[in-house]
Protein backbone atom coordinates (compact mmCIF):
# COMPACT_ATOMS: atom_id res chain seq x y z
CA UNK A 1 0.00 0.00 0.00
CA UNK A 2 2.82 2.41 0.88
CA UNK A 3 4.52 1.72 -2.44
CA UNK A 4 1.26 2.42 -4.29
CA UNK A 5 0.89 5.78 -2.51
CA UNK A 6 4.47 6.74 -3.33
CA UNK A 7 4.00 5.79 -7.00
CA UNK A 8 0.74 7.78 -7.21
CA UNK A 9 2.36 10.91 -5.80
CA UNK A 10 5.26 10.59 -8.24
CA UNK A 11 2.90 10.08 -11.21
CA UNK A 12 0.87 13.14 -10.21
CA UNK A 13 4.04 15.24 -9.92
CA UNK A 14 5.26 14.30 -13.40
CA UNK A 15 1.78 14.73 -14.96
CA UNK A 16 1.30 18.25 -13.62
CA UNK A 17 4.67 19.31 -15.03
CA UNK A 18 3.69 18.43 -18.63
CA UNK A 19 1.51 21.54 -19.22
CA UNK A 20 3.43 24.78 -19.45
CA UNK A 21 3.83 28.12 -21.11
CA UNK A 22 6.98 30.14 -21.32
CA UNK A 23 6.99 33.18 -19.03
CA UNK A 24 7.15 36.81 -20.23
CA UNK A 25 7.45 40.16 -18.49
CA UNK A 26 4.71 42.71 -19.19
CA UNK A 27 6.70 45.92 -18.95
CA UNK A 28 4.18 48.70 -19.55
CA UNK A 29 1.26 50.00 -21.62
CA UNK A 30 1.76 53.36 -23.38
CA UNK A 31 0.15 55.39 -26.18
CA UNK A 32 3.01 57.78 -27.05
CA UNK A 33 5.17 56.38 -29.86
CA UNK A 34 8.21 58.36 -28.70
CA UNK A 35 8.02 56.75 -25.28
CA UNK A 36 7.44 53.40 -27.01
CA UNK A 37 10.77 53.61 -28.88
CA UNK A 38 12.54 54.75 -25.73
CA UNK A 39 11.19 51.80 -23.72
CA UNK A 40 12.16 49.32 -26.44
CA UNK A 41 15.67 50.73 -26.51
CA UNK A 42 16.00 50.45 -22.72
CA UNK A 43 14.87 46.81 -22.74
CA UNK A 44 17.24 45.96 -25.60
CA UNK A 45 20.15 47.44 -23.67
CA UNK A 46 19.39 44.94 -20.88
CA UNK A 47 19.77 42.15 -23.44
CA UNK A 48 16.14 41.00 -23.77
CA UNK A 49 13.77 40.69 -26.72
CA UNK A 50 10.79 43.04 -26.95
CA UNK A 51 7.35 42.36 -28.39
CA UNK A 52 4.48 44.79 -28.90
CA UNK A 53 0.74 44.07 -28.68
CA UNK A 54 -1.72 46.83 -29.62
CA UNK A 55 -5.13 47.25 -28.00
CA UNK A 56 -6.91 50.36 -29.19
CA UNK A 57 -4.59 53.33 -28.71
CA UNK A 58 -2.46 51.45 -26.20
CA UNK A 59 0.75 49.61 -27.04
CA UNK A 60 1.58 46.81 -24.55
CA UNK A 61 5.31 46.05 -24.30
CA UNK A 62 6.52 42.55 -23.37
CA UNK A 63 10.06 41.32 -22.67
CA UNK A 64 10.93 37.67 -23.20
CA UNK A 65 10.30 34.84 -23.62
CA UNK A 66 12.37 33.27 -20.85
CA UNK A 67 13.32 29.61 -20.46
CA UNK A 68 12.00 29.37 -16.94
CA UNK A 69 10.59 31.38 -14.06
CA UNK A 70 14.00 31.63 -12.41
CA UNK A 71 15.40 33.49 -15.43
CA UNK A 72 12.26 35.61 -15.67
CA UNK A 73 12.49 36.65 -12.00
CA UNK A 74 16.12 37.71 -12.45
CA UNK A 75 15.16 39.72 -15.54
CA UNK A 76 12.18 41.24 -13.70
CA UNK A 77 14.50 42.75 -11.08
CA UNK A 78 16.54 44.49 -13.81
CA UNK A 79 13.45 45.64 -15.75
CA UNK A 80 11.84 47.12 -12.62
CA UNK A 81 15.06 48.95 -11.77
CA UNK A 82 15.89 50.38 -15.20
CA UNK A 83 12.62 50.51 -17.18
CA UNK A 84 9.35 50.24 -15.24
CA UNK A 85 8.74 49.55 -11.56
CA UNK A 86 5.21 48.32 -12.44
CA UNK A 87 6.46 45.41 -14.59
CA UNK A 88 5.20 41.94 -13.70
CA UNK A 89 5.42 38.30 -14.85
CA UNK A 90 2.77 36.86 -17.15
CA UNK A 91 2.28 34.10 -19.71
CA UNK A 92 1.17 35.08 -23.23
CA UNK A 93 1.69 34.05 -26.82
CA UNK A 94 3.60 36.75 -28.66
CA UNK A 95 4.30 36.80 -32.40
CA UNK A 96 7.77 37.82 -33.52
CA UNK A 97 7.99 41.02 -35.64
CA UNK A 98 8.51 40.58 -39.36
CA UNK A 99 11.21 42.31 -41.35
CA UNK A 100 9.70 44.82 -43.82
CA UNK A 101 11.60 46.35 -46.74
CA UNK A 102 10.11 49.30 -48.61
CA UNK A 103 11.33 50.82 -51.86
CA UNK A 104 10.04 54.01 -53.40
CA UNK A 105 11.11 56.62 -55.95
CA UNK A 106 11.41 60.26 -54.95
CA UNK A 107 10.05 62.98 -57.21
CA UNK A 108 12.38 64.45 -59.87
CA UNK A 109 14.48 67.16 -58.31
CA UNK A 110 14.78 70.48 -60.12
CA UNK A 111 17.57 71.90 -58.01
CA UNK A 112 20.98 72.31 -59.59
CA UNK A 113 22.95 72.00 -56.36
CA UNK A 114 24.05 68.45 -55.60
CA UNK A 115 23.68 67.70 -51.89
CA UNK A 116 26.49 65.89 -50.07
CA UNK A 117 26.02 62.15 -49.60
CA UNK A 118 25.71 60.93 -46.03
CA UNK A 119 25.11 57.51 -44.52
CA UNK A 120 23.23 57.70 -41.25
CA UNK A 121 22.86 54.81 -38.83
CA UNK A 122 20.33 54.84 -36.05
CA UNK A 123 18.98 52.21 -33.70
CA UNK A 124 15.45 52.84 -35.02
CA UNK A 125 16.18 52.66 -38.78
CA UNK A 126 18.91 52.30 -41.37
CA UNK A 127 18.72 54.54 -44.47
CA UNK A 128 20.97 54.46 -47.51
CA UNK A 129 20.98 57.42 -49.90
CA UNK A 130 22.22 56.93 -53.46
CA UNK A 131 23.74 60.05 -55.03
CA UNK A 132 21.85 61.68 -57.89
CA UNK A 133 23.76 62.53 -61.01
CA UNK A 134 22.51 65.81 -62.38
CA UNK A 135 23.82 67.61 -65.49
CA UNK A 136 24.14 71.37 -65.02
CA UNK A 137 21.46 73.47 -66.63
CA UNK A 138 22.18 74.39 -70.21
CA UNK A 139 20.76 77.60 -71.60
CA UNK A 140 19.62 77.14 -75.21
CA UNK A 141 19.98 80.10 -77.51
CA UNK A 142 16.55 81.30 -78.62
CA UNK A 143 15.18 84.24 -80.47
CA UNK A 144 14.80 87.36 -78.43
CA UNK A 145 11.05 87.04 -78.64
CA UNK A 146 11.08 83.61 -76.95
CA UNK A 147 11.65 83.51 -73.17
CA UNK A 148 14.64 81.52 -71.98
CA UNK A 149 13.89 78.17 -70.32
CA UNK A 150 15.93 75.96 -68.03
CA UNK A 151 16.27 72.43 -69.46
CA UNK A 152 17.43 69.37 -67.52
CA UNK A 153 18.84 67.08 -70.15
CA UNK A 154 19.76 64.07 -68.00
CA UNK A 155 18.87 62.82 -64.56
CA UNK A 156 19.08 59.53 -62.74
CA UNK A 157 16.45 58.11 -60.42
CA UNK A 158 17.13 58.47 -56.73
CA UNK A 159 16.37 55.26 -54.86
CA UNK A 160 16.01 54.94 -51.13
CA UNK A 161 15.78 51.71 -49.20
CA UNK A 162 14.11 51.92 -45.83
CA UNK A 163 14.43 49.00 -43.42
CA UNK A 164 12.27 48.73 -40.35
CA UNK A 165 14.13 48.31 -37.05
CA UNK A 166 15.62 44.89 -36.46
CA UNK A 167 15.78 44.27 -32.76
CA UNK A 168 19.07 43.15 -31.26
CA UNK A 169 18.71 39.84 -29.48
CA UNK A 170 20.98 38.51 -26.77
CA UNK A 171 20.13 34.97 -25.76
CA UNK A 172 20.39 34.19 -22.02
CA UNK A 173 23.69 32.60 -21.12
CA UNK A 174 23.80 29.10 -19.80
CA UNK A 175 23.65 29.22 -16.04
CA UNK A 176 26.49 27.81 -14.00
CA UNK A 177 26.43 27.90 -10.26
CA UNK A 178 26.48 26.34 -6.85
CA UNK A 179 23.41 25.52 -4.82
CA UNK A 180 22.68 24.21 -1.34
CA UNK A 181 19.60 22.34 -0.13
CA UNK A 182 17.97 20.94 3.00
CA UNK A 183 15.34 18.20 2.92
CA UNK A 184 13.35 15.85 5.14
CA UNK A 185 10.83 13.12 4.51
CA UNK A 186 9.55 9.61 4.95
CA UNK A 187 11.64 6.43 4.54
CA UNK A 188 10.57 2.85 3.94
CA UNK A 189 13.26 0.20 4.51
CA UNK A 190 13.69 -3.27 3.10
CA UNK A 191 14.64 -5.41 6.16
CA UNK A 192 14.95 -9.22 6.32
CA UNK A 193 15.86 -11.61 9.17
CA UNK A 194 17.31 -15.01 8.33
CA UNK A 195 18.04 -17.61 11.04
CA UNK A 196 21.09 -19.51 9.85
CA UNK A 197 20.92 -22.04 12.70
CA UNK A 198 18.64 -22.40 15.69
CA UNK A 199 16.04 -19.83 16.53
CA UNK A 200 17.36 -16.40 17.51
CA UNK A 201 14.69 -14.31 19.21
CA UNK A 202 15.02 -10.52 19.03
CA UNK A 203 14.27 -8.22 21.94
CA UNK A 204 11.88 -6.12 19.84
CA UNK A 205 10.13 -5.98 16.50
CA UNK A 206 12.23 -4.58 13.67
CA UNK A 207 10.85 -1.28 12.34
CA UNK A 208 10.88 -0.76 8.58
CA UNK A 209 9.85 2.93 8.39
CA UNK A 210 10.97 6.21 9.85
CA UNK A 211 11.95 9.83 9.25
CA UNK A 212 14.98 10.95 7.25
CA UNK A 213 16.67 14.33 6.96
CA UNK A 214 19.76 15.58 5.21
CA UNK A 215 21.64 18.25 3.28
CA UNK A 216 23.34 18.57 -0.06
CA UNK A 217 25.58 20.88 -2.03
CA UNK A 218 25.60 20.81 -5.81
CA UNK A 219 26.82 22.45 -8.99
CA UNK A 220 25.03 23.20 -12.28
CA UNK A 221 27.24 22.81 -15.36
CA UNK A 222 24.41 24.31 -17.41
CA UNK A 223 20.61 24.49 -17.30
CA UNK A 224 20.30 20.70 -17.60
CA UNK A 225 23.28 18.89 -16.08
CA UNK A 226 24.11 19.09 -12.38
CA UNK A 227 25.86 17.03 -9.70
CA UNK A 228 25.53 16.93 -5.92
CA UNK A 229 27.17 15.62 -2.76
CA UNK A 230 24.61 14.45 -0.19
CA UNK A 231 24.41 13.33 3.42
CA UNK A 232 21.25 11.69 4.72
CA UNK A 233 20.37 10.18 8.07
CA UNK A 234 17.41 7.88 8.66
CA UNK A 235 16.08 7.05 12.15
CA UNK A 236 14.22 3.74 12.62
CA UNK A 237 14.11 3.83 16.45
CA UNK A 238 16.39 0.80 16.96
CA UNK A 239 18.64 1.51 13.97
CA UNK A 240 20.03 4.67 12.37
CA UNK A 241 21.37 4.75 8.82
CA UNK A 242 23.97 7.24 7.66
CA UNK A 243 24.24 7.56 3.89
CA UNK A 244 26.85 9.64 2.07
CA UNK A 245 26.63 9.70 -1.73
CA UNK A 246 26.96 11.68 -4.94
CA UNK A 247 24.38 12.14 -7.71
CA UNK A 248 24.57 12.88 -11.44
CA UNK A 249 21.36 14.40 -12.78
CA UNK A 250 19.62 15.63 -15.91
CA UNK A 251 17.06 18.40 -15.41
CA UNK A 252 14.46 19.06 -18.10
CA UNK A 253 13.47 22.58 -19.18
CA UNK A 254 11.05 24.34 -16.88
CA UNK A 255 7.38 23.66 -17.56
CA UNK A 256 4.79 25.79 -15.79
CA UNK A 257 7.26 26.58 -12.95
CA UNK A 258 8.17 22.87 -12.60
CA UNK A 259 11.71 21.66 -13.47
CA UNK A 260 11.60 17.83 -13.40
CA UNK A 261 14.84 15.83 -13.22
CA UNK A 262 16.17 12.29 -13.03
CA UNK A 263 19.49 11.11 -11.60
CA UNK A 264 21.79 8.24 -10.66
CA UNK A 265 23.20 7.72 -7.14
CA UNK A 266 26.39 6.11 -5.84
CA UNK A 267 27.94 6.20 -2.37
CA UNK A 268 28.41 4.51 1.01
CA UNK A 269 25.97 3.42 3.72
CA UNK A 270 26.50 2.63 7.41
CA UNK A 271 23.99 1.39 10.01
CA UNK A 272 24.35 1.60 13.76
CA UNK A 273 22.15 -0.21 16.29
CA UNK A 274 20.90 2.20 18.92
CA UNK A 275 20.22 -0.77 21.23
CA UNK A 276 21.26 -4.39 20.92
CA UNK A 277 18.79 -6.63 19.09
CA UNK A 278 19.16 -9.42 21.70
CA UNK A 279 20.53 -9.80 25.21
CA UNK A 280 24.22 -10.66 25.40
CA UNK A 281 24.68 -10.47 21.61
CA UNK A 282 28.15 -11.47 20.49
CA UNK A 283 27.72 -10.30 16.89
CA UNK A 284 28.52 -6.83 15.54
CA UNK A 285 25.89 -4.17 16.06
CA UNK A 286 27.01 -2.03 13.12
CA UNK A 287 27.52 -2.69 9.42
CA UNK A 288 28.35 -0.83 6.22
CA UNK A 289 28.28 -1.29 2.46
CA UNK A 290 28.36 0.59 -0.83
CA UNK A 291 25.05 1.87 -2.16
CA UNK A 292 23.55 2.76 -5.48
CA UNK A 293 20.21 4.01 -6.64
CA UNK A 294 18.04 6.32 -8.70
CA UNK A 295 16.09 9.48 -8.00
CA UNK A 296 13.35 11.44 -9.75
CA UNK A 297 11.90 14.77 -8.68
CA UNK A 298 11.14 18.34 -9.56
CA UNK A 299 12.17 21.82 -8.46
CA UNK A 300 9.36 24.36 -8.22
CA UNK A 301 10.47 27.99 -8.57
CA UNK A 302 9.34 30.24 -5.74
CA UNK A 303 11.25 33.52 -5.97
CA UNK A 304 14.69 34.49 -7.21
CA UNK A 305 17.09 31.65 -6.50
CA UNK A 306 14.79 29.91 -4.00
CA UNK A 307 12.85 26.82 -5.08
CA UNK A 308 10.83 24.03 -3.49
CA UNK A 309 12.21 20.54 -4.14
CA UNK A 310 10.13 17.35 -4.16
CA UNK A 311 11.84 14.05 -4.96
CA UNK A 312 11.69 10.27 -4.65
CA UNK A 313 14.81 8.11 -4.12
CA UNK A 314 15.32 4.39 -4.31
CA UNK A 315 18.57 3.26 -2.64
CA UNK A 316 20.09 -0.22 -2.73
CA UNK A 317 22.64 -1.39 -0.15
CA UNK A 318 23.73 -4.59 1.61
CA UNK A 319 24.09 -3.78 5.31
CA UNK A 320 24.28 -7.15 7.09
CA UNK A 321 24.37 -7.61 10.87
CA UNK A 322 25.48 -11.09 11.97
CA UNK A 323 24.30 -12.27 15.41
CA UNK A 324 25.64 -15.35 17.14
CA UNK A 325 24.38 -16.71 20.49
CA UNK A 326 24.35 -20.00 22.32
CA UNK A 327 21.01 -20.86 20.70
CA UNK A 328 21.94 -20.17 17.11
CA UNK A 329 23.05 -17.75 14.43
CA UNK A 330 21.01 -15.10 12.64
CA UNK A 331 21.54 -12.56 9.88
CA UNK A 332 19.66 -9.25 9.67
CA UNK A 333 19.93 -7.44 6.35
CA UNK A 334 18.96 -3.86 5.47
CA UNK A 335 18.98 -4.07 1.68
CA UNK A 336 16.96 -1.10 0.34
CA UNK A 337 15.53 2.27 1.27
CA UNK A 338 12.81 4.37 -0.38
CA UNK A 339 12.54 8.09 0.37
CA UNK A 340 9.84 10.64 -0.38
CA UNK A 341 11.22 14.05 0.56
CA UNK A 342 10.43 17.74 0.45
CA UNK A 343 13.11 20.40 0.75
CA UNK A 344 14.26 23.94 0.04
CA UNK A 345 16.98 24.71 -2.50
CA UNK A 346 18.89 27.96 -2.92
CA UNK A 347 20.84 28.72 -6.12
CA UNK A 348 23.64 31.27 -5.80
Amino acid sequence: MKKIILSSILTLLVSVSLFAKEPFIQVMSISDLNNLNSAKSSINKLGYKTYISKKGKWHIIYAGPFRNTKEANKALVAVKKHVSKDAFLTKVQVLKPKKIVKKYITPIQKKVAVPSVKIQEKKEAVKKVVAVKIVPIKKQPTPSSTPKEDVISEITIQEKTEITPIQRTIEPKEEKGIYIALAAGYSLMGVTKDDISGNVILNYELKDSGINYGAEIGYYFNNNIFISIDYQKTDLEEVSLNNAFTTLNYQFDEIYSFSPYIGAIAGYSTITWEKEPIDFATGKTSASSILGGLQVGSDISLYGGVSLSIFYRYLMMNNITNIETGTGKSKIEHNSEQNLNVGIKYNF
